[in-house]
């Protein structure tokens, strides 16, 4: 099932694949005339149909700033699109009485008003003939200005009209260029990493030249020339194996060296413990010395069961160990 969006994109690519930028359209900014009253624009498109930030397909047009949903814009024949713009676009006077005939008969009689009440003070109120007689000789002059000042107008709403469409030209330009732009710049970016996946490739297959590439992997050497060419997996950073090798031998012979020692110190101790044991004459009794030193209790040795005597014996042997190898073992070195 295809989702809105695709559905939406599809639209929007499918408009601009029939109809570039610049092509004639009926626009409707609010409903369309099917649904309703409201305002067609008898315009062409200025940019290439997209998604909103809403999703819809939508395009812009000239003589509108905001975006239009391609449900309101319709494609029209050129000769259509001309005769609507004929008939938006109104009919200017070619002669003076064709603009006269543009004062309506109410307009023209306001303004001759007008005039005589101007006059009026002049000739006073019993050569109200008169008065109208001068207003009637100056209307045409007046006409004539009110449509000078008229086609002023017009010719204004004209150039600003005009200079509006060349903005929105220029506009569609710009636009353009900076689509233009767009796929260049993607286009570089993609001309770029195919080069350097090209080179890649190539650099790949220079370090297999020595021992080939056989399971993905790739041929390495280390700086000291005494050790061979190797092979690793292309993501394998690890160095020498020769070198590693040669660092194991050297932890190893020292590992060695310190055992030796530990065991010929070990071999000491004993002979010197078995040496005080053996030259001792009369009962052992630094067990039941080292009880009534630090036990706090006020039992006696004497009463004392297996497993406490025991644990006192072993200490004194601790005692002396530690007597033999010359003092006790401390995490600090002896000073």
């Amino acid at each position: 099932m295809i989702s809105p969006q695709a559905e939406a994109q599809h639209q929007a690519d499918e408009f601009n694949h029939r109809y570039p930028v610049g092509t004639l359209v009926f626009a409707y900014p609010g409903c369309r005339p099917e649904d309703g009253t409201g305002t067609r624009l008898v315009t062409r498109t200025r940019t290439k149909a997209q998604l909103s930030s809403s999703g819809d397909p939508v395009v812009w047009v000239e003589g509108e700033g905001a975006y239009i949903c391609l449900t309101h814009v319709d494609p029209v024949a050129e000769d259509v699109w001309k005769a609507a713009r004929a008939a938006e676009k109104p009919v200017e006077p070619e002669t003076a009485r064709e603009s006269a005939a543009r004062l309506s008969p109410e307009r023209e009689a306001e303004t001759r008003k007008h005039i005589a009440e101007l006059i009026y003070p002049t000739y006073g109120q019993r050569d109200t003939e008169r008065t109208l007689a001068i207003a009637d000789a100056v209307m045409p002059a007046v006409r004539a200005a009110l449509l000078a000042e008229l086609a002023a107008v017009r010719a204004e709403r004209d150039a600003w009209r005009d200079q509006r469409n060349a903005v929105f030209a220029t506009n569609e330009r710009l636009l353009i260029q900076v689509d233009e732009l767009g796929q260049a710049r993607l286009h570089a970016e993609n001309e770029a990493r195919a080069a350097k996946r090209e080179a890649r490739d190539e650099l790949t297959a220079l370090r297999a030249l020595e021992l080939g590439d056989p399971d993905d992997r790739v041929s390495a050497t280390c700086a000291d020339p005494g050790h061979p060419t190797w092979l690793r997996a292309q993501d394998d950073t690890r160095g020498c194996p020769w070198c590693r090798v040669a660092e194991l031998e050297a932890e190893r012979h020292t590992t060695n060296e310190a055992l030796s020692d530990a065991a010929e110190q070990l071999r000491r101790d004993r002979d010197r413990i078995a040496e005080l044991e053996h030259h001792s004459t009369g009962p052992d009794t630094l067990a039941a010395w080292l009880f009534q030193r630090f036990y706090l209790g006020s039992e006696p040795w004497e009463r004392l069961d297996e497993d406490n005597r025991s644990y006192w014996e072993h200490e004194a042997r601790a005692v002396r160990r530690a007597v033999a190898r010359g003092g006790y073992k401390t995490g600090e070195p002896v000073r």
